[in-house]
């Protein structure tokens, strides 16, 4: 596979399916990964926490990293044309795993709250609630739109905008998380300005969670870029 329009793309290849179901399994779970730390802001339980900080955070972050290896050396054995764009692919993954670090933080964070749980505020649970359900959103579209990468191949115009719709509700995301960032620091600030402990660790977790969207947004970049490369190739 060439990024040139020039290029030839030989329909079908299993070598472009596999790749694309490999990234997909990674998005699959970072999704995962963030509906499970949701389900622990009603109430900042420990021992709730804790169990899915080791069973769902943990081992999704080391399932990222096996998955990510997994391509990288499926791209070093891979068929002719899928080098020249291998790199694109290799750093699409390396952001898919920085998502699943920042996850592991969010809810190592939270497992640091959790002793001062009679102390958290409805204000701020809520808006910790809408910085991941945002977060949720990003990666549900990121998801979507590495989905329809092979559906654009060979200038399928419907496919290519169908692409760019996800891409751009990505973006959209990233604009909400930046707001959302904004009024959880003024909450914070707000509600915590006596409890310095509180709120450095809230502070820390939604920078955390701001910074996983914005690794997602990075990683909309890439697939336009590999959108458009399959877009202008020529099926034989």
């Amino acid at each position: 596979m060439t990024a040139g329009a020039g290029a030839v793309y030989q329909g079908g290849s299993i070598s472009l399916a596999t790749i694309i179901e490999r990234l997909l399994d990674m998005a699959r779970q970072l999704e995962d990964m963030t509906v499970a730390s949701k389900q622990l802001i009603s109430d900042f339980d420990p021992n709730a926490i804790q169990k899915v900080y080791k069973q769902n955070i943990v081992v999704g972050k080391e399932r990222l990293e096996e998955m990510k290896t997994t391509l990288y050396d499926f791209l070093a054995r891979g068929r002719i044309e899928i080098i020249d764009m291998s790199d694109y692919y290799m750093r699409l993954a390396m952001l898919l795993v920085r998502v699943g670090q920042k996850i592991d933080a969010v809810v190592y964070r939270m497992l640091m709250i959790s002793s001062y749980k009679d102390e958290v505020k409805e204000d701020t649970i809520s808006e910790l609630g809408r910085m991941l359900a945002t977060l949720e959103e990003a990666l549900y579209n990121i998801e979507e739109s590495i989905r329809r990468l092979e559906r654009v191949v060979g200038n399928d115009h419907n496919s290519f905008r169908m692409l760019e719709s996800s891409l751009e509700k990505v973006r959209k995301a990233e604009e909400a998380a930046d707001a959302e960032y904004r009024r959880m620091l003024a909450t914070i600030v707000s509600e915590y300005s006596s409890k310095p402990g509180m709120l450095v660790l809230f502070k820390d977790l939604a920078d955390n969670v701001e910074d996983a969207v914005d690794i997602v947004y990075d990683a909309s970049d890439l697939v336009r870029i590999l959108g458009l490369a399959m877009y202008s190739m020529k099926v034989s």
